[in-house]
């Protein structure tokens, strides 16, 4: 993690980065840079951080650099940037000397290259095997067909997996329909997008921020449980991850939100992070499981709830009607 770097000659700059700032910058704090310049690539588990669609670079807490578990490869912060998030070399020296002075009258913008967002591709046939996951997951058949319905999930051309499209087709999210292997990527054309569906017509109180599409539709199942006629007062979003603090804060924008995260170490984050907010937490790890453990419940009690409501004469209503 303390690798040396050699004072390198940027020919396209025509100048000598010093040694004494290449020195601080590798040894600066990265995981703090991430959470502030980009929290949307990143997520939190923990005392530490890795991408959102690759879990195997972990970057901790307090230290200057990161290691990749699969491949073996150990950097400093300087390294990261380049390597990683493909900063030209000056601009990730003034990125991690500067990213935290309030001084600083020019905010940096990093040289990047260009995002090109594109969902997974569409499987045309049958999506059983998305229906058959979701139903393992808690979530009644019916459901899932009128999100497919509307749009708002489909099952991609590759492997089967579910994936999780916003309205504006700007963002989404691909959880793994395998049995007994857990992946999730995410995908988005800026940073404040997010994924979300309203129930009904009427009129909105608050945006129930979940971490995934899949907690905020087992939000809004556990909701519809206890107080059926509640349930639609509320648009359930899916930010794809607890660090996306600017989706965050676009919801926001549009109506007083209910911080609904995991209850974890990074949750609990995110909760001070919006202390002025209202929250609510899932009695496990996350809203799924909730379901999960009370779909088990009643099966054993022989009360299962059918969702019988969900059909064509009760349509979802897309993310697009409470943005406007």
């Amino acid at each position: 993690l303390w690798k040396e770097v050699p004072m390198l000659m940027v020919q396209e700059n025509r100048h000598c980065i010093p040694q004494e700032d290449i020195r601080q910058a590798r040894t600066s704090n990265l995981f703090e840079f991430l959470m502030q310049v980009h929290p949307s690539r990143f997520e939190r588990r923990g005392n530490s951080l890795r991408f959102i669609d690759n879990h195997s670079i972990s970057i901790q807490k307090n230290y200057c650099g990161f290691h990749d578990f699969a491949t073996g490869e150990n950097g400093n912060s300087l390294d990261f940037l380049v390597r990683h998030l493909q900063y030209l070399l000056p601009d990730a020296v003034d990125a991690l000397l500067h990213y935290g002075d309030p001084m600083t009258t020019n905010p940096f913008h990093p040289t990047v290259p260009e995002v090109h967002f594109q969902a997974p591709p569409v499987y045309t046939g049958s999506p059983s095997r998305i229906v058959r996951y979701l139903s393992s997951r808690g979530i009644p058949e019916a459901f899932s067909r009128q999100l497919i319905k509307c749009g708002l999930i489909y099952q991609s051309e590759q492997h089967g997996n579910v994936v999780f499209l916003s309205k504006k087709k700007d963002y989404y999210e691909l959880r793994g329909t395998s049995p007994g292997v857990k992946f999730h990527q995410c995908g988005k054309l800026n940073p404040d997008r997010f994924w979300a569906f309203r129930p009904s017509e009427c009129k909105l109180v608050y945006g129930m921020v979940c971490e995934s599409a899949i907690d905020a539709i087992s939000l809004y199942l556990l909701i519809s449980q206890k107080c059926p006629q509640a349930a639609h007062d509320y648009v359930y979003c899916s930010i794809g991850g607890v660090s996306n603090q600017k989706a965050i804060d676009r919801i926001r924008s549009f109506l007083p939100v209910i911080i609904a995260v995991d209850n974890d170490p990074a949750g609990e984050d995110c909760r001070k992070r919006n202390a002025t907010d209202l929250f609510l937490c899932p009695m496990l790890k996350d809203w799924n499981e909730d379901l999960c453990s009370l779909r088990c419940e009643q099966k054993k009690g022989c009360q299962f709830y059918e969702y019988n409501d969900y059909s064509d004469s009760h349509p979802l209503c897309f993310c697009t009607d409470f943005e406007s």
